[in-house]
């Protein structure tokens, strides 16, 4: 895998820690087929006495990305780090489980035989949006304790998702 470093502000990363987080990210390199193809895009962001790191692997078919803030750069790094197993585990459970093989199956190898897989069972659920207001739909939402909302707007007769933002406030996603 080839590294880039990227770090905001006039704080360097030095070529030991670097290293450190070199070494980290064998694991993540163990999980991915052909790893040494792929880059990593590491950006290191330092704020109020807290380091950010946002990790990014672009793969010719599926984006990996971690993205996680600490008091300790790499406490943040093996955070990152763990996410990105996490993700690579569940996208390789679901391609063993599908008998539909994509394209993703050349970006992550087999899962080893000793490594469990999970059953995950998936729900699948029909709505029918019911025609409503914004506001109206955020009320039901924030009434039954949701993170999103799908509703027809009344407006313009359009499907729209209203959903939580993680910094505050609300989005809203229309469907076309």
């Amino acid at each position: 895998m080839k590294y880039q470093f990227i770090c905001s502000g006039a704080t360097k990363i030095s070529q030991k820690v670097q290293e450190k987080i070199i070494n980290e990210f064998s694991k993540v390199e163990k999980l991915l087929y052909k790893s040494e193809n792929f880059d990593c895009r590491i950006v290191v962001k330092f704020r109020n006495n807290r380091s950010k790191v946002e990790i990014t692997i672009p793969t010719p078919y599926l984006l990996l990305r971690s993205e996680v803030e600490s008091d300790e750069l790499l406490d943040a790094v093996e955070i990152a780090v763990d996410k990105l197993i996490s993700q690579i585990k569940k996208v390789k459970a679901r391609l063993d489980r599908s008998s539909n093989k994509t394209n993703l199956g050349r970006t992550f190898g087999v899962l080893d035989e000793d490594e469990p897989k999970e059953d995950i069972y998936i729900k699948n659920k029909t709505i029918h949006p019911q025609a409503m207001t914004l506001d109206d739909a955020i009320m039901e939402m924030d009434s039954t304790d949701h993170d999103f909302f799908i509703y027809e707007d009344i407006e313009d007769h359009t499907v729209s998702v209203v959903y939580k933002r993680k910094s505050g406030g609300y989005g809203v996603i229309d469907i076309e």
